[in-house]
């Protein structure tokens, strides 16, 4: 739900000749049904799992939606859900909020479900990673290059330190709260 075909981050991707649909209200991301996610054309129970990742803080009632997935799952199936916590405001068209573990929970409770686990995603090091390449999009889209010293850090962050900073990720005290988002 909310999801596209191409381009999509994280590892969740389609294996060759696996059965996903795709639904999206914007047509240009090449769904196969667009809708609404609170709004979902399909009969209850048609789906064993449900993806909605990144999507619950563009939408004016996530409550609402994650109700509707709740109603296309089948009896036993999986809701996969992820959220952003610390990153920077990001439209689609629209972001309004960001959940904390407890926060969310509660939301995911409401909305009916039960046996919630959540847990981090990125700790520390992903969300100053992920400021700074924020950082250096917003530089170069408003100064059309990169500074020197600035592509010289990043260029080392992408290609040198790319383990040495996931493992020492991992590690941190502070993973829980502080965070790029919840799973």
């Amino acid at each position: 739900v909310g999801g596209e075909r191409e381009g999509a981050r994280g590892r969740f991707r389609p294996k060759a000749g696996s059965d996903w649909t795709f639904l999206n209200p914007d047509s240009s991301t090449n769904p196969d049904v667009v809708a609404m996610a609170d709004q979902i054309p399909f009969p209850d129970g048609s789906f064993q799992n449900v993806k909605l990742t990144e999507v619950l803080e563009h939408l004016e009632t996530p409550e609402s939606a994650l109700r509707e997935c709740g109603r296309v799952l089948a009896p036993g199936g999986k809701l996969v859900v992820s959220v952003p916590f610390l990153v920077p405001v990001h439209g689609d068209p629209h972001d309004f909020r960001r959940w904390t573990p407890s926060g969310l929970k509660q939301l995911l409770e409401r909305a009916g479900f039960s046996r919630v686990e959540i847990r981090p995603m990125g700790g520390c090091v992903a969300v100053v990673l992920d400021l700074f390449e924020y950082y250096c999009h917003h530089q170069v889209s408003a100064r059309g290059k990169l500074r020197w010293w600035v592509r010289v850090i990043r260029i080392f962050l992408r290609r040198v330190l790319p383990g040495f900073l996931l493992w020492l990720d991992g590690r941190l005290v502070a993973r829980t709260e502080i965070t790029t988002g919840y799973f």
